[in-house]
C-alpha cells in the first residue's frame, strides 16, 4: 500500500514539474477549455430559457387559426363559415373573436382591440368606447366603415 502512495505521489510531481516547464501553454489551454465550458454552457442556458418561454406563451394558444384576408387586412368570417368549420372531422371546438380597429387621429394610428374570450357577451352588449371617441374625430372600424358625417353610430368591435 505505501508502494501504491509513493507511486502517485512521484507521478504528480513529475506532472506538476512537466506543467511547470510549459506555463504559457498550459495556461492558454486553460482558457481556452475554460472558454469553451462557458459558452456552450451559456448557449445551453439560453435555450432552455427559449424553450420555456415559448411553451409559456403557447399554452392557451389555439392549434389553428382560421381567418380571411381581404385587402392585406383580416377578414370577418360569416356565422355559416364557422358552423360549415363545425362539421369537419377533427374539429373539437370553434370560437369566435370580438375585435375591431380603432383609428386615433390625436396620435394618427391604427390600433387593434381584442376582447378576452370569456367576456365578449359583455361587452357586445356594453356601450362601445370607440363611439364616444368617434365624436371627437377619432374612427372606428368593424363590420361597416363610419362617415365622417354620422358619427352617431359606429361600431367598436364586430364578432368573427
Amino acid at each position: 500500500m505505501h508502494t501504491w502512495l509513493n507511486r502517485q505521489r512521484y507521478l504528480i510531481d513529475y506532472t506538476l514539474a512537466a506543467m511547470a516547464r510549459q506555463r504559457a501553454k498550459n495556461l492558454g489551454l486553460l482558457l481556452v477549455h475554460a472558454l469553451l465550458v462557458f459558452a456552450l454552457a451559456s448557449v445551453m442556458l439560453l435555450g432552455s430559457a427559449l424553450r420555456q418561454d415559448a411553451a409559456q406563451v403557447l399554452e392557451g394558444a389555439p392549434d389553428v387559426v382560421v381567418q380571411g384576408l381581404q385587402m392585406g387586412r383580416h377578414a370577418l368570417s360569416r356565422s355559416a363559415d364557422l358552423e360549415r368549420l363545425q362539421g369537419l372531422r377533427g374539429v373539437q371546438r370553434i370560437e369566435g373573436r370580438l375585435w375591431g380597429y380603432l383609428y386615433d387621429t390625436s396620435t394618427a394610428g391604427n390600433y387593434t382591440l381584442q376582447v378576452p374570450p370569456g367576456t365578449a357577451q359583455a361587452a357586445a352588449t356594453a356601450p362601445p368606447i370607440a363611439a364616444r371617441r368617434a365624436r371627437r374625430g377619432a374612427r372606428a372600424i368593424g363590420s361597416q366603415l363610419q362617415n365622417p358625417s354620422s358619427a352617431s353610430t359606429a361600431p367598436s368591435a364586430t364578432r368573427v
